[in-house]
């Protein structure tokens, strides 16, 4: 094939030139500005004219000025070099002093003996700031991703031992005689579950930040749980001489549809609050419908105290999570100012409002509200039969396997079990309870999730995938944190339970998953 050759008229390329997509600037060796094509001086705000003879610097912002004469300098002085690269990023410097992102290739070319510099830009803001979008997204997942390894570490290392300590507290409650033993037995269970509480609180505050709070809606009876509540609370509020009250007024719904848990959580943080910074007086917690629909309930609930109380610019700041109203506040009357900060999440995620009046040496008055689903009454048939209760079960007939790596949860959970007439076996790691399953039939295995050498997750997707076993799994897990219970689900567990754990709970598990 014969080569093929073709030759442009210097009209044609002047009007290439022109046409450009890209900026194209010519410069002299002095840095003065010779050519500029259209595209390149609306790149920078200007008109042609306004460039042509100016210095090139004129175009770039101040901090890259010396480093830019520097180079052209070094260039021109090497009659060698052919080319200062391509793909530079740079910035470019606006007529209007705006600075933007600019690709900028750099070459030499001769014209009548003399070198001038040939210069492509092309404007990537638009480039940058998806790089830039990009770099965020990654750095706040990574953040996350180390914000949620580290609080789920942080909870597997707090609540293992934890629920060591809780665990051994219940079982020898059950022995101790003498008055003195019991109140010392009782104080440790304080300690240990005002610590539980702190963890709780941690862990809540990750799971409402991730989105992964649920709220569940059962029949719920106001007054009976304000009764739980003034049980629970009624010795602390003794210990300091308070008077605590609870008024449910009648047009309070006997039963309405809400979530339990977080609705005495709420009221436990506020009464809990209202005892720990009153000195003298009474507390006092009012609840009272304030709109009453057909399919709905809006209940109020007023949490007041005559406590130490508040100045005005401070009552905002205390629902900030890790602040109270003053510095001294925590040294005094200690807690991690998380408390109020969960409590107003809460109650904001259920569509409720919070507010707070207060007045220095004259108390404060908590009020929220939250609206109910209305509850109809269902008749059901009723169950009758000899039901026993989780301690006076018998699992003589079951051989159960514990994978456990922790001394102490082992004691505890061996203690449990002699409790129920059974002794379990106990595997250190996921490795060795595999190795006892293929030599031995279990009825059931405890799985402990942190374990060295094979952890629980890889444990039970090693049985279900290469051992093809249906033995049920129950999670034994320390890693309390938002989707922890389906990502056990997902692995093959059959069921969850969170440490430190209730022993009726875990029993009745094992009874559910055993029967036959």
């Amino acid at each position: 094939m014969e080569n093929f050759t073709y030759s442009l008229d210097k009209e044609v390329c002047q009007m290439m030139i022109n046409e450009a997509p890209l900026g194209i600037i010519l410069a002299d060796s002095e840095g003065t500005i010779v050519y500029i094509n259209p595209k390149c001086a609306e790149l920078f705000e200007y008109d042609k004219d306004e460039l042509i003879g100016k210095k090139i610097e004129i175009l770039l912002p101040a901090s890259v000025k010396k480093q830019h004469i520097a180079l052209r300098d070094s260039y021109f002085s090497k009659p060698e070099t052919k080319s200062m690269g391509s793909g530079r990023d740079l910035y470019g410097l606006k007529k209007s002093g705006v600075q933007f992102p600019v690709e900028i290739g750099l070459n030499y070319m001769q014209n009548n003996g003399q070198k001038i510099a040939f210069a492509t830009i092309i404007d990537i803001s638009e480039r940058k700031e998806k790089e830039l979008l990009a770099k965020a997204k990654e750095v706040a997942e990574k953040s996350n991703r180390i914000k949620d390894e580290f609080l789920a570490n942080m909870s597997h290392e707090i609540r293992t031992p934890m629920n060591a300590i809780l665990g051994f507290t219940d079982l020898i409650s059950h022995k101790v005689q003498g008055s003195e033993e019991k109140e010392y037995v009782n104080s440790i269970k304080i300690a240990g579950e005002s610590l539980l509480t702190i963890i709780n609180d941690i862990l809540d505050l990750a799971k409402i930040e991730s989105g992964m709070m649920t709220f569940e809606s059962y029949p719920l009876d106001i007054l009976g749980l304000l009764k739980s509540i003034d049980v629970l609370l009624r010795p602390k509020a003794m210990e300091k001489n308070l008077e605590l009250s609870f008024i449910c007024e009648e047009d309070v719904p006997e039963t309405v549809y809400g979530d339990t848990t977080r609705l005495t959580q709420i009221i436990i943080n506020l009464v809990g609050n209202a005892i720990k910074f009153t000195a003298t007086g009474n507390i006092t917690v009012h609840a009272k419908v304030i709109n009453n629909a057909e399919d709905h309930t809006n209940i109020q609930f007023r949490v007041s105290d005559t406590g130490i109380g508040m100045t005005e610019d401070k009552l905002e700041l205390i629902f900030d999570r890790f602040k109270q109203a003053e510095e001294y506040t925590t040294r005094k009357y200690g807690g991690s100012g998380l408390g109020l900060s969960i409590v107003k999440k809460l109650i904001e995620m259920q569509e409720g409002t919070i507010s707070v009046n207060s007045e220095i040496g004259k108390g404060s008055q908590f009020i929220f509200s939250l609206s109910f689903k209305s509850f109809e009454k269902k008749t059901g048939a009723v169950i009758k039969g000899n039901i026993q209760k989780p301690d006076q079960q018998d699992l003589s007939h079951l051989k159960i396997l514990v994978a456990e790596d922790n001394e102490l949860n082992v004691k505890l959970v061996t203690a449990i079990f002699r409790k129920y007439n059974v002794i379990p076996d106990i595997a250190v790691n996921g490795r060795i309870a595999v190795e006892m399953l293929e030599k031995a039939h279990y009825d059931i295995l405890l799985l402990d999730m942190q374990m060295p050498e094979m952890n629980g997750y890889q444990t039970a997707s090693y049985i279900r995938g290469e051992m093809r076993s249906n033995i049920p799994i129950i999670a034994l897990t320390a890693h309390a944190m938002a989707g922890e219970k389906e990502r056990c689900i997902q692995m093959g567990m059959n069921d969850y339970v969170s440490k430190p754990f209730d022993t009726e709970v875990l029993i009745k598990k094992i009874i559910s998953l055993t029967a036959k």
